[in-house]
């Protein structure tokens, strides 16, 4: 099911409720001129822009992740595991460009070839 409109070039711009042809679940999808927006998933999970833009932006309900840039974990993307939701785990909660800057759930930071400017307070060391 869905509502929307077709340009004269057979694109369509509009919401489509249910599986169409280039969906793998059931959700509700979002397309401007026939390139797919958005989408609401049956399984908890959600993706805002387009996947050619590269600014995709996924949110994850099973895993409690929001992820996203050129693919995720890979070398331009994010991936930030959201509020506190795991403390027993010892991995990241916020990891950016594939882990040249973690912060994890104990508070270590790590900033690979990290460029500080400014005046820096430390407590030991």
């Amino acid at each position: 099911m869905g509502a929307g409109t077709k340009d004269s070039a057979n694109r369509f711009t509009g919401v489509v409720m249910g599986k169409d042809s280039g969906q793998d679940m059931i959700g509700l999808y979002g397309y401007q001129s026939g390139v797919n927006t958005f989408g609401l998933m049956q399984n908890g999970r959600a993706f805002f822009g387009a996947s050619s833009g590269g600014g995709r932006i996924w949110i994850d309900g099973t895993t409690a992740e929001l992820y996203g840039g050129d693919g995720g974990d890979s070398e331009t993307g994010m991936t930030i595991h959201l509020a506190n939701l795991h403390p027993e785990k010892k991995s990241d909660a916020i990891k950016i460009g594939g882990g040249v800057f973690r912060v994890t759930y104990d508070g270590a930071l790590e900033a690979t070839s990290a460029n500080i400017l400014g005046t820096i307070y430390a407590r030991a060391g």
